[in-house]
């Protein structure tokens, strides 16, 4: 009895705490409602306009239950609601369909329609609330029906397991339907069984017919139990179900008539009912129908076996009528089965020859389906009909006689016999026919694989040609192999392969040569790219932060999200600290409720160093970060520096207890600290620009050979003296560590928290949370300090403006220009076939190119003694060619004789103020100008028994020239650091005599001349990182001239011989060059600019000269006076502009948020 309760109760567990939820909450259940009833609401919906549910009320009728007419109401309704439905909004259609799966508990469906209206793209504002609307109370509804979703998947695995597989089918579509949360075990559980379900119904071919009950129905509402006291279930036990037993048992079946056909189920248990109790309940009144249907289908085993449970242990778990009933049914059940004697046998004569012919029927029944069966070579169910055969008169077995059942045993036997042989027979002749077949197929196999074979070869010969049209060799190379593979020896195969081996090799070399050509393309342009300018001073990649995430997390040491969290709170979170001689747990308790952080005090540490619960505590502080309130109060309670309270973050838990407990938790970190022992040397030297150090390092040098560097000479920094202090900087770096992180912990301190070592420029530190974060943060911020850098941009500005102007007059006069003199030099020139020659000559007869300013020299009469000659250069005939008669000219000066006068010479009045002015003006922008043609210049001659020459230049020149040089360092926060750009040109700035026996020549010393730019800087930026102080010497020289040369003689005396001596003759050159230097110290501002030195040189000419007297008469005075005026500007500013640079501002500049997905910037986590 106590099993059958156990298995009772875990059967009915899930449907009694259904029940109590019911009855709870009362939940809505619909009454059952006939054809007409359903018909006429569905009408009323569809007039109402809401043809979705009217639809939904149609497709659930039974039209096997309607007559004719409400058959063709249903189609016509069914026909309007389409109609409706085709022309309805479909926001609308989806929103009523999803409010219909709530109300039926489909949280699926329901959720599917309401997300389909929600993003519909014609919804409305309204709409999509009201699709929101029904999605929350999907999610409500999905969390109400979760703990009965997961208990209806157990009780439906139940149910499959018993083979009750159409409760188990309902109960897996209302746990799917419902939505509900699932795991992954159970999902596939709960698919693996509908899966099932349905190949057991294609197998029986037939559905599993079941009401479908949803979890929504279970919700909170109001109950109403049906007559059925199992939910899913028709009544089994009607009147029409036992007409059989009607017309035997007249008597019987008035008294069914008299009494209700079942009997309402009990109200639903009252909240506070034993659950044991209710499924007692729930068991009696499942057996009672179950017993109730198997004797209406006359299974009278089963039936007297329920009735007896009913009647027997569960009899206080049904009504007094239902107890009557059951053992009303269980009497007959009984005498039905053991038919018993005297007038009860007599009563049911008749019924045991009904039960007889019934048996004899299904028996003959059976029995020749079986035979046919056997006919048609189905032997399972011939086998299988027998057997049902021998179960027919089996179970009635107490109708008929010994003899009678014996001989229908024995014809099953006899069948099954049959359907053995004949089974048998059938083997083996299935067997022959099979072993035929093998031997056939065998044959047809390999004909087929020879044709297979074939077929193959000769596709992949026409794929092969068509990938050779499509030149893919590479591809029909390897067809070419799949065609051996089939044939090793196919001559076509072996062919190809050689001749696409080639082509592949060819197109391969091909292909290379146009690599090389496209990675020549691609390398010009990476050139090109390289001459690109940047903007910035400092650019990073485009791809920074791809780079930044993919070299991982950092090796050092980073707090958990849990810990990082607690400890913003800490910092991050201020409260108010007044205590007044409270308890130190008070304190505690106080500080983790305000905080809401978990935390964990180790009373039993504190107890040990003197610290108890009830320590009082006084403290009163206006609203402070946690963090100092907790280390105030565990200061006020410490007994003394060397047992003291402290407290950490472990896992997101604060925990509270003694300093030297806290000390044992420590772990290993590593720590890459070679970015701050590297050494950063610096670089003071810069070479001297000017004449005086190149000199005097050619007279050390001597004269022979060329120059030395530019450059002084530092001392050698070897590579061991780097390392070394890399070590020793080191050293100090572990000493700052020890000195500043918990001192008294190290080993070497004399602590036993914290040990220290170190393996190729990393630190491997063992010590506890809070000491690795503080050196985290000390190590950081050495970092942020040293990771500070300065660019400097000086800029040397040159610039220079020049003005010229000239107007210059010159006019000479020849009195007495046709005298004896001046005829006697054309006399000449005739004679001699030169331009004066009337015969001859480019210019016309009668011209002549001597005037008689020719016949003047230097403002007198040329040789007036008859000496003299002339100079014109002429253009006269050399020599004729006696053959081909051609003739050269000889360009020449053609020199004549001037004569003495007769009695007068030509008398010129010459003006010479335009030379004397122009050799007078020295500056180098008027030789400049002067040394080239004129503006403009206006020339004329007059020559008749006197000559004058004219000769007017006009010149005006303006000239701007602006010079920038700019050179920019960048270098380390304090650091010395120089650039230097120059331009070296060799020259000879001595010559040493070498001597020898008679002779003597001379050995150059060749030095090399700089000029260019020298910037030598040191630069410290402020603690506010707002100004630099910069040291600055910067020095510019170019080069003026190196033109001026010097000649150097030496002479040697004569040999033995009667012969003099011999002399060598050298050439020193004399640079000019300009120098600008400047050497001070400044501070700026970050990007700001400074005049740091500069210089005006103005140089103002204006020379005038004239004739005295005539210089003074107005108007007259132009033709005796010439002016030049010259004016020369040169202004030179050195500007300096520093710029800091400071890494993390930068990354964030460039690359916005990247530091905070990081966890840090420069050195963070290192």
């Amino acid at each position: 009895m106590r099993s059958l309760l156990r298995r009772s109760f875990r059967r009915a567990a899930v449907a009694a705490t259904v029940a109590t939820l019911l009855a709870q909450s009362g939940a809505l259940a619909s009454q059952p409602m006939n054809a007409a009833d359903a018909l006429n609401l569905a009408g009323e919906l569809l007039r109402d306009g809401k043809a979705v549910r009217a639809k939904h009320a149609l497709v659930r009728i039974d039209r096997a239950a309607l007559s004719a007419p409400d058959r063709e109401r249903l189609s016509e309704l069914l026909s309007a609601a389409d109609r409706r439905l085709r022309h309805a909004d479909p926001v609308d259609v989806s929103l009523e369909k999803a409010e219909i799966a709530i109300a039926e508990g489909d949280v699926r469906s329901a959720e599917r329609h309401a997300i389909a209206a929600r993003d519909h793209a014609q919804a409305t504002a309204g709409q999509q609330r009201s699709a929101e609307s029904i999605l929350d109370s999907a999610t409500t509804l999905r969390a109400e029906l979760q703990p009965l979703a997961i208990a209806a998947l157990l009780q439906a695995e139940n149910d499959f397991l018993d083979s009750r597989y159409p409760e188990a089918k309902a109960g897996f579509d209302a746990v799917y339907r419902s939505g509900a949360r699932l795991s992954d075990e159970q999902l596939r559980s709960l698919e693996r069984h509908r899966t099932r379900i349905y190949e057991l119904e294609r197998e029986r071919g037939g559905v599993f017919e079941v009401d479908y009950t949803p979890l929504g129905m279970l919700q909170p509402g109001r109950v109403e139990r049906t007559d059925d006291p199992r939910p899913t279930r028709e009544e089994p036990a009607d009147s029409g179900a036992q007409v059989s037993w009607a017309s035997a048992e007249p008597q019987d079946a008035a008294a069914q008539d008299s009494q209700p056909q079942a009997e309402p189920a009990q109200a639903a248990p009252a909240p506070g009912d034993d659950l044991f109790q209710q499924a007692l309940r729930f068991d009696a009144q499942r057996y009672l129908a179950e017993a109730d249907a198997a004797f209406a289908e006359g299974r009278f085993n089963e039936a007297e076996q329920k009735y007896a449970l009913v009647a027997g242990a569960y009899r206080q778990y049904v009504s007094g009528d239902e107890a009557s009933r059951a053992d009303t049914r269980l009497a007959e059940a009984r005498a039905l089965l053991q038919g018993r004697s005297g007038t009860l046998l007599e009563g049911f004569s008749g019924t045991r020859d009904l039960v007889r012919q019934q048996a004899v029927a299904e028996y003959d029944n059976y029995m020749e389906q079986a035979r046919a069966a056997l006919s048609q070579g189905d032997f399972e169910r011939a086998r299988a009909l027998a057997g049902s055969a021998r179960i027919a008169v089996a179970e009635r077995r107490e109708v008929f006689s010994e003899a009678e059942y014996n001989q229908r045993a024995g014809a099953v036997d006899n069948l099954l016999q049959q359907v053995r042989n004949s089974e048998e027979g059938a083997r083996v002749s299935e067997i022959e026919r099979q072993s035929r077949e093998v031997a056939v197929q065998t044959r047809d196999a390999a004909a087929r694989q020879r044709a297979d074979r074939d077929r193959k070869i000769i596709e992949a010969l026409d794929r092969i040609r068509d990938l050779q049209m499509e030149q893919k060799y590479e591809e029909a190379l390897q067809v070419v192999d799949q065609v051996l593979f089939l044939d090793p020896n196919n001559p076509a195969g072996l062919l190809l392969k050689d001749v696409l081996r080639d082509v592949v090799i060819c197109r391969e070399f091909d292909k290379i040569q146009r690599d090389k050509g496209l990675s020549f393309g691609h390398e010009f342009n990476e050139i090109q790219r390289g001459m690109i300018i940047p903007r910035e001073i400092m650019s990073y990649p485009s791809d920074w932060p791809e780079l930044s995430f993919r070299r991982g997390e950092p090796i050092a040491y980073v707090d958990s999200e849990e810990d990082r969290r607690v400890l913003a709170d800490l910092e991050g979170r201020r409260i108010p600290a007044s205590f007044a001689a409270n308890t130190l747990e008070d304190v505690l308790n106080f500080i983790g409720t305000v905080t809401n952080l978990n935390m964990d005090v180790d009373w039993q540490a504190m107890g040990d160093i003197g610290i108890e619960r009830d320590a009082e505590v006084t403290l009163n502080l206006r609203p402070v970060p946690v963090k100092v309130v907790l280390d105030r109060v565990l200061e006020k309670v410490s007994p003394d520096r060397f047992s003291r309270a402290s407290w950490a973050v472990e896992d997101g838990v604060l925990v509270v207890s003694s300093q030297e407990n806290l000390r044992r938790k420590t772990f290993i970190k590593i720590y890459d600290v070679r970015d701050l022992v590297f050494q950063v040397p610096d670089f003071p030297e810069v070479p001297e620009l000017d004449l005086d150090t190149v000199l005097q390092q050619s007279s050390q040098r001597g004269g022979r050979g060329g120059g030395g560097g530019i450059f002084q000479d530092p001392e050698d920094i070897s590579v061991e003296q780097i390392l070394q202090d890399e070590r020793d900087t080191l050293d100090r770096l572990i000493e700052i560590v020890q000195t500043n992180v918990d001192f008294d912990g190290w080993e070497t301190n004399g602590g036993d928290t914290g040990f220290i070592q170190e393996l190729n420029g990393n630190l491997i530190i063992t010590n506890t949370a809070a000491n690795h974060r503080s050196i985290v943060g000390l190590l950081s911020q050495l970092r942020e300090v040293r990771a500070i850098q300065i660019s400097v941009e000086s800029r040397f500005l040159t610039v220079a403006q020049d003005f010229f102007e000239k107007i210059g007059f010159d006019l000479d006069i020849y009195f007495n220009a046709k005298n004896n003199q001046y005829e006697q030099s054309l006399r000449q020139e005739r004679f001699f076939g030169g331009t004066g020659s009337n015969n001859f000559g480019p210019t016309s007869p009668g011209q002549t190119s001597t005037r008689p300013s020719d016949v003047v020299a230097g403002g007198a009469v040329r040789n007036p003694g008859g000496s003299g000659a002339t100079a014109t250069t002429q253009h006269w005939i050399q020599s004729v060619d006696e053959q081909t008669g051609e003739i050269t000219y000889q360009f020449a000066p053609l020199p004549t004789s001037v004569v003495a006068p007769d009695n007068l010479s030509i008398i010129p009045v010459q003006s010479g103020s335009d030379a004397l002015a122009e050799g007078l003006i020295g500056t180098g922008f008027a030789q400049s100008v002067l040394a080239l043609n004129p503006a403009l210049g206006v020339a004329a001659t007059f020559l008749d028994d006197i000559q004058v020459d004219l000769l007017i230049e006009a010149t005006q020149a303006d000239r701007r020239n602006v010079t920038l040089t700019a050179p920019r360092l960048t270098f380390f926060n304090g650091k010395f650091a120089n650039i230097f750009v120059a331009t070296q040109q060799s020259f000879v700035s001595d010559l040493t005599p070498i001597v020898g026996t008679g002779s003597v020549a001379f050995d150059p010393t060749v030095s090399p001349l700089t000029t260019g730019v020298t910037l030598l800087l040191r630069g410290v930026v402020s603690a506010d990182r707002r100004y630099v102080t910069l040291m600055v010497n910067s020095r510019v020289a170019s080069l003026v001239s190196l033109d001026n040369e010097t000649e150097v003689e030496a002479a040697t005396g004569g040999g033995g011989e009667a012969v003099g001596g011999t002399t060598a003759t050298g050439t020193i050159q004399l640079p000019i060059i300009s120098i600008s230097s400047i050497a001070t110290g400044v501070t700026v501002p970050d990007k700001g600019t400074i005049l740091l030195g500069g210089q005006r040189f103005v140089t103002e000419s204006e020379v005038e000269v004239g004739v005295p007297v005539l210089s003074k008469l107005p108007l007259l005075n132009r033709f005796f006076v010439n002016r030049i005026e010259s004016k020369e500007e040169q202004t030179l500013l050195i500007l300096l502009k520093p710029t800091i640079i400071i890494q993390n501002e930068e990354e964030e500049r460039n690359f916005p948020g990247l530091l905070d997905s990081l966890g840090g910037g420069l050195g963070a986590g290192m």
